[in-house]
């Protein structure tokens, strides 16, 4: 499968990063993680913790999804993740579609 194209569920990571329109290097970089590791989430090719999936989704701008994975992690793993919310409004404003706006923080 391309890197571009949807799996045929829904709500996969690599939908929601397609969904975000950002390339996986993108999303890398906002998690400040080698693209290698956020391929194999969006693949499954590993059991990602609470913490990586809630980067992830904080990383493609869907703060909604990364408060899921609050109550599971602890302070450090919350404060990273608000850190890359904070760069996704940077980089992409807080007009995106899938931001702290979107989920009624904005």
């Amino acid at each position: 499968m391309k890197h571009t194209e949807r799996d045929p569920l829904p709500d996969t990571p690599r939908n929601i990063r397609l969904d975000a329109g950002l390339k996986l290097r993108q999303v890398a970089e906002l998690m400040d993680a080698p693209i290698s590791s956020v391929g194999r989430i969006e693949r499954g090719r590993v059991n990602p913790t609470a913490a990586s999936l809630g980067k992830f989704y904080a990383a493609c701008g869907r703060a909604d999804l990364m408060r899921l994975f609050w109550p599971v992690v602890g302070d450090r793993h919350r404060a990273d993740m608000t850190m890359i919310s904070v760069r996704y409004q940077k980089r992409f404003g807080p007009d995106s579609p899938h931001g702290l706006a979107r989920a009624g923080k904005g």
